[in-house]
């Protein structure tokens, strides 16, 4: 498992639980990982910090969306930003891939895949 004690994964969601599950998880397997809880704090985040390996954006939040979020981090940095979606519909994946996004990982998270995806985009 790829780690970095100067990285950090941003994780951006606006379900308080969903943030905790994942930094939890993030922190048993010995990786750094800070939260958001919209798109616009992400953007925020990415834009004041320079240690950003790797973000997970859920793709539906009130305010701005994570699609939204994802295209303007996108326009300013050069970080891999994986889509966490409910909506596990057929052509999903390819569709958020067309919109920006480098992966797909869907609710609820197996994260056996997640860890392959993040390996992989690190």
């Amino acid at each position: 498992m790829f780690q970095d004690k100067d990285k950090f994964i941003l994780v951006v969601d606006d379900m308080k639980e969903n943030r905790n599950l994942l930094s939890s998880y993030f922190k048993k397997c010995g990786r750094n990982s800070i939260t958001a809880q919209s798109g616009e704090e992400s953007i925020d985040i990415i834009n004041e910090r320079n240690d950003i390996s790797l973000i997970l954006m859920d793709v539906k939040m009130n305010g701005m969306s994570g699609v939204d979020a994802m295209k303007e981090i996108k326009s300013r940095h050069n970080v891999p930003i994986i889509a966490l979606t409910a909506f596990a519909m057929d052509g999903d994946k390819e569709d958020l891939i067309n919109k920006g996004f480098d992966d797909y990982v869907s609710k609820p998270i197996e994260f056996e895949i997640l860890n392959d995806k993040i390996n992989k985009l690190l």
